[in-house]
């Protein structure tokens, strides 16, 4: 019984803190659709939406950064071993 009665306020607990956390998103929420309805662009700039997507953009511009100088290292790697084996066939 008691084993009972402590699953249940485990229970309690646990669906306490989800409300808790499902009333800070509704908060949160209520945020973000005020800054849109406001039309400020200011605002805007603030809001969640703005600051992932900006985020996702800086990622992508790094990424594309990167593949470019992935291509120029392969570009090098292959010069400098034509250049190795230039220098081989000269040692013979």
């Amino acid at each position: 019984m008691e084993k009972d009665r402590k699953e249940i306020m485990d229970e309690i607990e646990k669906l306490d803190r989800e409300n808790q956390k499902a009333e800070l998103d509704l908060v949160r929420v209520a945020q973000e659709v005020k800054l849109y309805v406001s039309g400020s662009t200011e605002a805007k700039k603030n809001s969640l939406r703005e600051q992932l997507q900006k985020k996702v953009a800086d990622q992508e511009k790094i990424g594309k950064q990167l593949k470019e100088e992935q291509v120029a290292m392969k570009d090098r790697l292959a010069k400098c071993s034509d250049q190795v084996r230039y220098w081989k066939d000269l040692e013979r």
